[in-house]
């Protein structure tokens, strides 16, 4: 069982690691080729993903149970996504509040001193002030949007799973029909009449 975790925790490491990179030096050589504004939305994005991530996480440890045991008797769709999410929220919640949220968080302050150089063109000045303020602006809007964002998945977390586990349904419907349509056919031959 301890190997397990060990296994599971460097596959999270290395996971992490080669994400940070490679999202990191993506988001950097976009930022530096875009004009301004195209850059201040890719950064919006990138503080959007750390915040929806952390939310997922936060709202997968705080949802119950028997409400989509029940959704999924009734065999609607997503329920079983979301019961999946519910039953793995360990996993869940540390790849989308540690992993996505994290490294989101990460990124966009490296995508900050970027958005500095983009808009002084590499000119910071002798103290370096305006690149504190820069990133000091992008820090402080990304721990307001989490706390917001926590909240709400704290106050309606069976409503975030319940909606993440329909876009689950639909994904799976959109990108593999026909495990969509095999799993279907499946639970009609199971139910009664």
């Amino acid at each position: 069982m301890a190997e397990r975790h060990g296994r599971r925790l460097a596959f999270l490491f290395a996971v992490t690691f080669g994400s940070a990179l490679l999202t990191g030096l993506l988001a950097r050589q976009v930022i530096a080729e875009l004009p301004v504004l195209p850059a201040l939305a890719v950064m919006a994005v990138i503080i959007a993903l750390g915040v929806i991530g952390d939310g997922i996480g936060v709202a997968v440890t705080r949802a119950h149970e028997p409400p989509f045991r029940a959704m999924a008797a009734r065999r609607l769709p997503g329920a079983r996504h979301s019961l999946y999410l519910l039953r793995n929220a360990d996993r869940v919640a540390s790849l989308c509040s540690d992993v996505i949220g994290d490294i989101a968080s990460t990124v966009s302050g490296a995508a900050a001193i970027a958005m500095l150089f983009l808009i002084t063109g590499g000119e910071t000045g002798g103290d370096g002030l305006a690149g504190f303020m820069v990133v000091a602006g992008v820090a402080a809007l990304t721990v307001t949007a989490k706390a917001w964002g926590k909240r709400f998945a704290i106050r309606d977390a069976n409503t975030v799973i319940r909606h993440l586990g329909l876009a689950m349904y639909w994904g799976e419907r959109l990108l593999h029909p026909r495990r969509a349509a095999q799993g279907q056919r499946g639970r009609e031959k199971r139910s009664p009449g």
